[in-house]
């Protein structure tokens, strides 16, 4: 994508935040930072580039915040190099501007991650078996692997209590009790059946 206008550079700026936190698959904004270094090192590569960043960047004495204003680039062999340095920090603080702006709710949008129900995290649904994510699309109710796992222990909990209370044994005979239906399609409310045990 080029630079020629001020919108254009901005959106290529965002492109490649987004791109990062995508690459990462993280959340976590330490994870980001040798990313973002390499992008604006990859960035500031051409001459006509660095002019570019450097005409469209609100960040063009990055690099003297960095290294001091009595700083005199007198290790630079070439004009290039100057501006390649100067590009560079520019672009890399464009960079991390752009990063302060995102709320956690625009970088899960980034990750394509939902926020779970449960929680309120932010989780990756591709770590959901495929079963359980379609079901949550459905629904529009997400729930984090953990959360996940907890509620059907407790789903579990449950239906073991509901067993116990609702089909206890009586002298060799199992009732149904409570207006509590078994998973036993043959026993109904009310009628006794001889327990196989």
């Amino acid at each position: 994508m080029g630079m020629d206008t001020y919108s254009d550079y901005c959106q290529d700026v965002a492109d490649t935040v987004d791109y990062v936190i995508h690459d990462s698959g993280s959340m976590d904004r330490d994870d980001w930072h040798g990313r973002l270094h390499e992008a604006a090192e990859s960035t500031a590569t051409y001459y006509s580039t660095c002019l570019q960043i450097l005409k469209h960047s609100r960040n063009d004495d990055a690099f003297f915040d960095v290294y001091g204003s009595g700083h005199s680039l007198g290790e630079c062999t070439s004009v290039g190099e100057v501006y390649t340095r100067l590009a560079f920090y520019a672009y890399l603080q464009d960079l991390n501007d752009q990063v302060r702006g995102y709320q956690d709710h625009d970088i899960a949008s980034v990750l394509e991650w939902e926020k779970c129900t449960v929680c309120d995290e932010y989780f990756n649904p591709g770590d959901i078996c495929d079963e359980k994510r379609g079901l949550m699309a459905l629904s529009d109710t997400w729930s984090c692997g953990d959360c996940m796992d907890e509620l059907e222990e407790e789903d579990e909990e449950d239906e073991e209590d509901e067993e116990d209370e609702g089909y206890p044994l009586r002298g060799g005979k199992l009732y149904s009790c409570k207006g509590k239906l078994s998973d036993d399609p043959d026993l109904q409310v009310g009628e006794e059946h001889v327990s196989n045990s």
